[in-house]
């Protein structure tokens, strides 16, 4: 053979990937995999504020599901309100139908107290406190003194009560603000 010529009988030889190569790529896609799934169905969140206490506590890391087909009752849920630029978090205590009744309770010493009371399916009253403003607001928005969670909203408050800016100070909320439930 001359040295100009070339040989074209042999065939390439085929690179083999090892066993080491194929776990790092395999790692390496189930990473990239779990980014996005977290990133678009879990999200952390920290808490910032005391409104929830005692269930959850200000700075206190969180996991919000942005994946949900209902919330219920008791759900603790992230939203953001209309009126401010702020995203919450705060417990669902009142969904679709459900009934609540503005009271005002007066003691022998003629001081006043406020409460809004649920009735459930039950007749069981469950009473939430309110502030004087918290029921003068409530009393203004509905005049009744009493209102019906419509269609698509949710009442909403935070688990302490004396520090929580929630449902009784802005009324209904509707579930197209809902970002996701919190994972407890």
């Amino acid at each position: 053979m001359k040295n100009d010529q070339i040989n074209f009988s042999r065939t390439p030889t085929k690179k083999k990937f090892g066993p080491l190569k194929i776990t790092i790529i395999v790692a390496i896609f189930v990473a990239i995999v779990l980014v996005l799934v977290l990133s678009f169905m879990l999200t952390p969140m920290l808490v910032s504020g005391d409104s929830m206490s005692t269930t959850l506590e200000d700075g206190e890391m969180i996991f919000v599901s942005r994946i949900f087909t209902s919330i219920n009752v008791d759900d603790v849920i992230i939203y953001k309100r209309v009126d401010t630029d702020y995203t919450v978090v705060k417990r669902v205590v009142g969904v679709e139908g459900d009934k609540f009744n503005l009271v005002k309770h007066t003691d022998s010493l003629g001081y006043a107290s406020f409460s809004l009371e649920k009735v459930t399916a039950s007749e069981e009253k469950v009473s939430f406190p309110l502030l004087s403003d918290q029921y003068l607001f409530l009393t203004a928005l509905y005049t009744e003194h009493s209102f019906t969670v419509g269609a698509d909203e949710l009442f909403t408050i935070g688990d302490n009560y004396e520090c929580s800016m929630d449902g009784r100070n802005y009324g209904c909320i509707s579930t197209d603000q809902v970002k996701g439930i919190v994972l407890l």
